[in-house]
């Protein structure tokens, strides 16, 4: 999207800070790790488990069953927990879209309410130039010292007005 004055082009990216990366970077590396320590938490506490399954019903002559049912136990966890990493991978991406999108109305939503003061505020300036180039605004827009150097002037022409106006009929 083109911005009104820049012409350059505004991407969600572009409205983040470099900071705003790396804090959205480390949440998802420490939600990452956190779930994949839940899932090697929960993978041992099943192989401990199953091995205890095993051992209580397993008969002495088959010993090498409990390490091809631990071999099949890790190979089906991990498989599921590469399959959870990715869900939330994309879960997660998801869900930095849609708030990048979020921060990017509220920026569009403020450049807006900026531009409209801002016409605003401009045109009450003009309203104001306007107006004080009449003969009261040039009148009164001088500096102190010329204010000093019209007042003979100006006290001249208040005499000869009240002089009109109390001259007889």
């Amino acid at each position: 999207m083109k911005s009104p004055k820049s012409g350059s082009c505004l991407t969600a990216q572009d409205a983040l800070t470099p900071s705003d990366h790396q804090d959205l970077s480390s949440l998802q590396d420490r939600l990452s790790f956190d779930i994949e320590r839940q899932f090697e938490t929960l993978h041992e506490e099943l192989l401990h488990e199953l091995e205890d399954i095993v051992r209580k019903n397993d008969n002495p002559a088959k010993t090498s069953t409990p390490n091809a049912l631990s071999s099949l136990v890790h190979t089906v966890t991990d498989s599921k927990i590469h399959q959870m990493n990715l869900e939330l991978r994309q879960y997660m991406t998801a869900k930095m879209d849609a708030l990048l999108q979020d921060i990017k109305d509220d920026q569009q939503a403020f450049q807006r309410h900026i531009q409209q003061e801002l016409d605003q505020r401009l045109a009450s300036i003009a309203v104001e130039r306007h107006r004080d180039n009449g003969w009261l605004g040039r009148l009164t827009s001088h500096s102190r010292q010329d204010a000093w150097i019209s007042l003979p002037a100006l006290l001249a022409c208040g005499l000869l007005l009240i002089l009109l106006i109390s001259w007889p009929q």
